[in-house]
């Protein structure tokens, strides 16, 4: 870890004869990608360059220069100034971008980002785990996290995710519309879930889990809403919450964050994060 950033890439080590032509030509570094280049040995011209390819500032540099980490969105050229030069690149990205940049997941979902600034690591059930992209994240922030779904290729490649990433995540092929989750959790959500199972079993699904959360733990849900009465086209899902129908759902909790998002893109969605105040 370097200032904060998760390591996701790192380039072979490159010589003065092996240095790919994007190097010596302007490489340009990503949104949100930080670059750290650690010179191994010999010496080289390391210059940084407008978006004209014209260059800005130059260096003079050999293993035992300090180099600053590279900010996103810089453009620099490297041009070998010894024959023994020997160095590689590392690449580095917030942990919420890490698993986006190493396997081409899809980012966490944002209200499960802002949820972990209000709980704190604990016993998690992410419901409609998919492939992981959150399970993975909440994982990496020391959750105990336990990802069920029923898409058994989903699981397996969340599972060979988390031996690699060496993350301990319980992962179980289960179907959530039989409203029988057994375990107890400090924290249980579901994200873009609800709204693909059958309309019929919303209630038992909601009630199940209420029920399996431990005093003073937490319910996260978002999923699409029916929005037609402003203008929104009805979406072609199995199960859209109505208005307020999700807050009615925790109106025996604390409601810590409700909203009805109605001009969102793809689709409206309610959102609500509650805290089981009473048993």
């Amino acid at each position: 870890m370097e200032n904060n950033l998760l390591c996701f890439k790192r380039t072979p080590i490159l010589t003065a004869l092996s240095l790919p032509k994007i190097y010596k030509e302007g490489f340009f570094t990503e949104s949100g990608v930080w670059t750290k280049l650690i010179i191994i040995k010999g010496k080289m011209k390391f210059a940084f360059l407008n978006l004209e390819n014209k260059i800005i500032r130059r260096y003079s540099l050999n293993s035992k220069s300090e180099v600053e980490l590279i900010k996103p969105l810089s453009v620099f050229k490297i041009t070998p100034n010894s024959t023994d030069l020997q160095f590689n690149l590392e690449f580095y990205c917030s942990r919420e971008d890490y698993f986006y940049n190493k396997y081409n997941f899809n980012y966490p979902h944002l209200e499960v980002v802002k949820a972990t600034k209000f709980i704190e690591p604990c016993k998690t059930l992410d419901l409609g785990a998919g492939k992981g992209r959150n399970s993975l994240y909440l994982s990496s922030l020391n959750f105990n996290v336990t990802a069920i779904d029923y898409n058994a290729e989903f699981l397996h490649e969340l599972t060979d995710i988390s031996i690699k990433e060496q993350l301990d995540i319980n992962v179980i092929d289960h179907d959530i519309s039989k409203a029988n989750i057994k375990g107890r959790y400090d924290f249980i959500f579901s994200t873009d879930v609800f709204m693909y199972l059958n309309p019929t079993r919303i209630q038992s699904i909601i009630t199940n889990i209420k029920q399996q959360t431990h005093l003073n733990g937490y319910n996260l849900i978002v999923s699409a809403l029916n929005a037609t009465r402003h203008g929104r086209p009805l979406m072609p899902l199995p199960f859209t919450f109505i208005e307020g129908e999700l807050k009615e759902y925790y109106k025996d909790w604390k409601i810590i964050s409700y909203s009805e998002n109605i001009t969102a893109s793809p689709y409206p969605y309610a959102m609500i994060l509650a805290q089981k105040v009473s048993e």
